[in-house]
């Protein structure tokens, strides 16, 4: 904030230079100008007189008066900028208006911007993100206020911008609380946040929340698009080409379009079925062999998730596929392909290596815990040619990842 006063206070000495250096100079110039403009005129005027004399036109006596009036016209001029009426007056007239630009419309300018809260939001805490002013001033409203949907929205929204989603999922559970769970966005933003945070994993509370927005508005494309994801994962295809064949009615982004019919297809629905055309371009299809070391798995239930997802092996927390099966399927022959991961987000085919992670959940939450049992594998486009087998002998340690 120093470097800003000291900028500001640079700028207005300068812009305090550019306006007076012209003014002085111009003053004086002005002041010189006129007294050669009066010494030409008197020459001129002593030369006619003079011409007029010796034409005859003029007697000696009628010319010697008009050189002395114009003598005293030429001192009297001459006595005039002397005493510089002129010049204090101008400088009477612009003095006051320097004044004004200089320091009254900065002064206007300052107070302007620090009655906003721009400049609260740059002068954080050292080490404090430069949101933490906006989120404080969000709860200070909300304490006040609590039932505010405005600024429970713009919390949830900005949170979830920021990547802190626990806080996002809280403000949004709070934001449909108070709106009595009547708002059909409101309600699967947060099944989409909770689904975020369960890194793809649909939970009971996320299912009953996207079936709350469709009996809201039964054609709302989110919330048709998770349902049928929980659907699959539950097993239950019927459904999810139920809810995706109602969303491929819709206006869609032809990107979107792309993966949700080849989602359908998959499922076995006819070509002709479908509003459009699917592209016939071929998708990255990851083939896995999944296996687990009973020692890591003995003494679970056969009903405990196991959850299948890929990421970019650059890093990055983007989902690119996320697929959900039991134990008691061990050992498996599954596929990620694109069309497995949330709606609008990055597809398998949009990098060329992948980590592949398996986990066995044991707490049933998508949430991975310390001693889950997993693997992990870097998969390439050269790797695609034939079933990559992994083996779960490992266990999940947070501190590594």
């Amino acid at each position: 904030m120093t470097a800003f006063y000291i900028i500001a206070g640079g700028m207005t000495l300068l812009a305090l230079g550019f306006i007076a250096w012209p003014l002085s100079r111009n003053q004086h110039k002005l002041q010189n100008h006129r007294r050669a403009a009066n010494r030409v005129i008197y020459q001129q005027r002593l030369e006619v007189i003079q011409g007029e004399l010796e034409s005859g036109r003029l007697s000696t006596e009628q010319a010697t008066a008009l050189r002395e009036d114009a003598g005293r016209h030429l001192l009297g001029d001459l006595e005039s900028a002397g005493a510089q009426p002129e010049q204090l007056v101008s400088r009477s007239r612009t003095w006051p208006v320097l004044l004004l630009v200089v320091l009254v419309l900065p002064a206007i300018a300052i107070g302007t911007y620090l009655r906003s809260d721009s400049w609260l939001l740059i002068q954080h805490e050292e080490g404090e993100p430069a949101w933490g002013y906006l989120f404080r001033k969000l709860d200070d409203r909300l304490a006040l206020e609590p039932e505010d949907t405005e600024a429970l929205l713009m919390l949830a929204r900005t949170r979830r911008a920021v990547q802190d989603l626990p806080a996002s999922l809280k403000a949004y559970e709070r934001l449909n609380r108070v709106t009595g769970y009547s708002n059909a966005e409101y309600l699967t933003d947060e099944a989409e946040t909770r689904i975020l945070m369960e890194e793809g994993g649909i939970s009971a509370q996320s299912s009953e929340r996207l079936q709350q927005a469709l009996k809201l508005q039964p054609d709302y494309g989110r919330a048709l698009w998770y349902a049928g994801l929980a659907s699959m994962a539950e097993g239950d295809q019927a459904a999810a080409t139920g809810y995706w064949l109602r969303l491929d009615k819709q206006d869609l982004p032809q990107a979107f379009r792309k993966v949700l019919q080849q989602q359908l297809l998959a499922l076995g629905v006819p070509q002709d079925n479908l509003l459009r055309s699917a592209p016939a371009a071929s998708q990255p299809t990851i083939d896995l062999h999944i296996s687990a070391d009973n020692a890591l798995t003995e003494g679970l239930s056969g009903d405990t998730p196991v959850f299948v997802m890929a990421k970019p092996a650059s890093g990055g927390r983007a989902m690119l596929a996320v697929r959900k099966h039991r134990l008691s399927e061990l050992p498996l022959r599954t596929q990620l392909t694109d069309g497995m991961n949330m709606a609008g987000g990055p597809q398998l085919s949009s990098t060329d290596s992948w980590r592949v992670t398996v986990r066995v959940a044991q707490s049933g939450g998508a949430l991975p815990q310390a001693g889950d049992p997993f693997t992990d594998i870097v998969l390439t486009t050269r790797d695609l040619n034939g079933p990559a087998r992994l083996l779960i002998n490992k266990r999940w340690d947070p501190q590594s990842k």
